[in-house]
């Protein structure tokens, strides 16, 4: 059986590029290819799953700084899925702060 968190984590991982890429990518192909079409289809829906509920973040930015604000939405990935590695929800709290940069 898959682990299915497991593979989630290190699909972001590789999905956003962190630790590899200067700025957060969209990897697609990549995850297909580490995790055959499948298995990554399933994971590239999961990942959208998860970009839209990120998406879904108001931050007050009369309140927040773009660091904190990263950590808002790490915080609220983190308690829809527990399970995510420390490292998955490092690149989402990356990608976040890039996009709103």
């Amino acid at each position: 059986m898959h682990d299915h968190l497991n593979d989630l984590s290190r699909a972001l991982i590789i999905f956003i590029g962190y630790g590899i890429s200067s700025s957060p990518t969209r990897n697609s192909i990549k995850i297909i290819e580490e995790f055959g079409p499948a298995e990554g289809e399933r994971l590239l829906y999961s990942i959208k799953i998860v970009f839209e509920e990120v998406g879904r973040i108001n931050v007050d930015w009369s309140k927040n700084t773009l660091e904190s604000a990263g950590k808002i939405a790490r915080a609220h990935v983190q308690e829809i899925h527990p399970d995510l590695s420390e490292e998955a929800l490092q690149a989402i709290e990356w990608k976040f702060t890039f996009d709103w940069k």
